[in-house]
């Protein structure tokens, strides 16, 4: 015979699809604000001339180089 526990506590109970969506819908759309403007900003970057870029302190290479590994991947 299987017995079952006592229900579970209410913070288990599941979400309102809506409501998720409503709380993460605004946090993705800015992660992808934050990655077109960084992407705008990569291309604005090799736009520049090596004067102006000495000017701000970068390089070329600075600008071309991948970016460092995380410590998650």
């Amino acid at each position: 015979m299987i017995k079952f526990g006592p229900a579970p506590p209410a913070a288990f109970a599941p979400i309102a699809a809506g409501s998720a969506l409503r709380s993460i819908a605004p946090r993705a759309f800015a992660a992808l604000r934050r990655w077109h403007e960084r992407a705008n900003a990569k291309v604005r970057l090799r736009e520049l001339d090596d004067r102006l870029l000495r000017d701000v302190g970068l390089t070329r290479h600075a600008i071309a180089a991948p970016p460092p590994p995380r410590p998650w991947d």
